[in-house]
């Protein structure tokens, strides 16, 4: 997902700071950005992820069978020639390109990595009614709901 979703994403929540602090530039005020302006401004990144790209990563995955190109991978630099903004240095803009890309936002799980979370998902939940029923065999009886609502946790 980080090669698409995520991916465009990171790339339009730069923007959006920028013109946030090019807002507040032009408004002749501090540029103070708390944690819910961080939050107002993800979500309006968020926004901005179209339809297409979420289709484009689930047709790269194999999901879907046709495959869009989009262009929401636009970089920063040229983002901000298009629009014209000559507010930041050179270095100051790669070094905000650049500032997340060593930054772990998914990794890859095997089909073996899988399975032994499920596996050890079961032994929990085994264990907990063992526990909470005091070693009787609560199966006999049916699932209490305490039981559904910890298994579709435990899943």
């Amino acid at each position: 997902m980080d090669q698409g979703v995520i991916h465009s994403l990171k790339c339009h929540y730069p923007k959006q700071l920028i013109l946030r602090i090019l807002e507040c530039y032009d408004k002749n005020k501090d540029c103070d950005i708390s944690p819910l302006d961080a939050v107002v401004l993800l979500e309006k990144s968020w926004r901005l992820v179209t339809e297409s790209t979420i289709r484009n990563y689930f047709s790269r995955v194999g999901l879907t069978k046709t495959q869009q190109t989009e262009d929401d991978y636009l970089p920063l630099s040229k983002w901000l020639e298009e629009h014209g903004v000559n507010a930041f240095s050179q270095n100051e803009i790669e070094h905000f390109e650049c500032c997340d890309d060593d930054v772990i936002t998914t990794w890859e799980v095997s089909e073996e990595d899988i399975v032994a979370l499920v596996n050890e998902g079961k032994q929990l939940y085994w264990h907990q009614i063992r526990l909470s029923d005091g070693g009787k065999n609560k199966m006999s009886k049916g699932l209490q709901f305490a039981d559904t609502k910890l298994a579709t946790a435990v899943f």
